[in-house]
């Protein structure tokens, strides 16, 4: 009977693989029996021994707090252990559960099932001896804890030991059988897989013979085709795939000859046409290439055009953008200037009128005080507000008199820190308000008028007094840097928002229930009248400071 290729290839392949899968299968039945029995030899004794010394731990705890209920005469102390009591106790019987559910063989249940038992026995002693605690009986509740107490510990002690014992001595008759079981498939898996090679290199060796004769014979034809030599025949011997692969490679062998000798036919004639195409096109490159750099000389000159009308577009753009910039700082300096002129003629025509009557009002309060030294608290208090706000008036027409004309700077060599004491000693601070000041060791002199800089202190600290209503702390510094003084004010008030920054200096600006806000802008303007300037910083909720930046005496402008 004839074979073909495949039948060959299948049937030896389905005897090698019937062999290799029975030897698999009695080599995994074998692991997975030894996997079992190891798993038993390791995990049993350890877990029987940790379980055991887990509830001997338990239970000598138990002891040592049933000694401490019995000796314990505060009530809050005594719960307090029998709850600990109580916890081992659980503790103890979920470890009697690993034990029973990990120990191995029906002797190994009984004695997990003995030492639990005991231990649920000495439960009731535990109970009488709390009961007796309960009613005073301290004596007899000691007695049965040292006495009965102690006995059922050492009888539980006793069975524990057992069970260590009893899972060692069962792990080693498990290692006996494990070794038996691996020698037995050790074995048969070895002996199983000679006889699988032995078949599978027969089988592979006869269909090799039967199959690489002719595909030797094939593949010759084909490296002689390789070479160059198209009329190649092999001769066709029965009917299976290797003989329909001659017939197919003789019938190849015949239409690679013929289409060989169409297609050099056909390439000769293909030359000539691409040989006349090719010098066409080489003719086209050469006027295509006149024409780009033609075309690209004549966008230089209009891009280099462009480019000089760009630059000049941008220096009017720019010119006009700076004109606008320096016409719109004029117009606002020169609104400025006008709001100041009328509220200087306002504040000079006012400011005289207001401190006549305001003279008037102070000196009858000073005379009132005088007259009624014995005076009601509520008369005194009135007479002291009517005092203060007639401080508030006058100082507010001061402030417009200052923003209105700015006398000259009489300036001079000043000591900062003596200037800051003097303006904290004529304004003292609120209650509960903590005042701390830092000044820096040799802080040089400032070349300043110092009536106007007190002014500006005294002005940025009573604005600190008012930012932090109820309470708060105010830190004065002062430090040089280079040719320059930095006096900064920082206060833990409530902060100025952001849309306010930009207009804290501008006259008749508040954001405050009292004043009418000419503070900040007078201490600016006193402040770039004696060559400095002043800063600010400000976070909402958290607080302020003022710096004050002003030359040091050997600046003379």
């Amino acid at each position: 009977m004839n074979f073909r290729i495949r039948e060959k290839l299948l049937s030896g392949f389905i005897i090698i693989l019937v062999l290799f899968t029975g030897t698999i299968i009695f080599a995994i039945q074998s692991i997975r029996s030894l996997y079992d029995n190891v798993q038993k030899t390791h995990n049993h004794p350890l877990a029987v021994t940790r379980a055991s010394q887990e509830i001997e731990v338990m239970v000598t705890s138990m002891h040592r707090s049933m000694k401490d209920v019995s000796l314990s005469y505060d009530k809050a102390e005594r719960d307090r252990y029998i709850a600990l009591v109580s916890d081992y106790e659980k503790e103890a019987l979920l470890q009697f559960d690993i034990v029973q559910k990990q120990i191995l063989g029906d002797e190994g249940q009984a004695l997990a099932l003995n030492a639990r038992q005991i231990f649920i026995k000495w439960k009731p002693i535990r109970q009488r001896v709390i009961a007796l605690v309960e009613t005073g009986k301290y004596t007899q509740a000691q007695e049965i804890t040292r006495t009965e107490g102690a006995d059922y510990v050492e009888f539980i002690m006793t069975e524990l030991h057992k069970l260590p014992e009893y899972a060692a001595d069962k792990a080693l008759r498990f290692n006996e059988e494990s070794a038996d079981i691996a020698i037995r498939a050790r074995t048969v898996t070895i002996s199983a897989l000679i006889l699988s090679c032995f078949l599978g290199i027969s089988a592979a060796l006869f269909l090799s013979l039967s199959i690489t004769r002719r595909l030797s014979t094939i593949s010759r034809a084909a490296t002689k085709m390789a070479g160059g030599n198209l009329k190649q025949a092999l001769e066709v011997k029965g009917r299976d795939e290797l003989s329909q692969m001659a017939k197919n490679f003789n019938s190849m062998a015949g239409q690679l000859s013929a289409s060989h000798e169409m297609l050099e036919e056909k390439i000769k004639e293909r030359t000539i046409e691409l040989e006349k195409t090719n010098r066409q096109l080489l003719r086209l490159q050469r006027n295509l290439e006149k024409k780009v750099s033609a075309r690209t000389k004549e966008l230089k000159e209009k891009v280099q055009k462009l480019n000089k009308s760009q630059k000049a577009m941008l220096l009017m753009v720019e010119d006009l953008n700076k004109t606008s910039r320096e016409l719109k700082g004029a117009q606002e300096e020169l609104v400025r200037k006008e709001k100041l002129s009328i509220l200087g003629q306002l504040a000079g025509g006012v400011g005289h009128e207001l401190r006549n009557p305001l003279g008037v009002i102070s000196n009858a309060v000073y005379y009132l005080k005088t007259l009624l030294p014995d005076a009601s608290k509520t008369t005194r208090e009135y007479l002291e507000m009517i005092s203060s706000e007639v401080l508030n008036s006058e100082k507010i027409i001061s402030d417009l008199l200052d923003l209105s004309r700015t006398n000259p700077s009489a300036k001079e060599v000043t000591a900062v820190s003596e200037l800051v004491t003097q303006v904290l000693d004529r304004r003292a601070p609120p209650e509960k308000i903590k005042v701390t000041t830092e000044m820096a060791p040799k802080l040089p002199s400032v070349f300043v008028d110092g009536s106007q800089l007190g002014q500006v202190i005294d002005n940025l600290v009573l604005n600190a007094y008012q930012a932090m209503s109820d309470e708060g702390k105010l830190t004065i510094k002062a430090k040089a840097v280079k040719d320059k003084v930095y006096i900064s004010i920082t206060d833990t008030g409530c902060g100025i928002p952001k849309e306010n920054m930009k207009k804290l200096f501008e006259p008749l600006f508040t954001a405050k229930a009292r004043g009418i806000g000419l503070g900040l802008s007078v201490s600016k303007n006193l402040a770039e009248a004696n060559g400095g300037k002043i800063e600010v910083k400000s976070e909402e909720g958290k607080g302020s400071t003022f710096t004050v930046i002003l030359p040091t005496k050997e600046v003379k402008g």
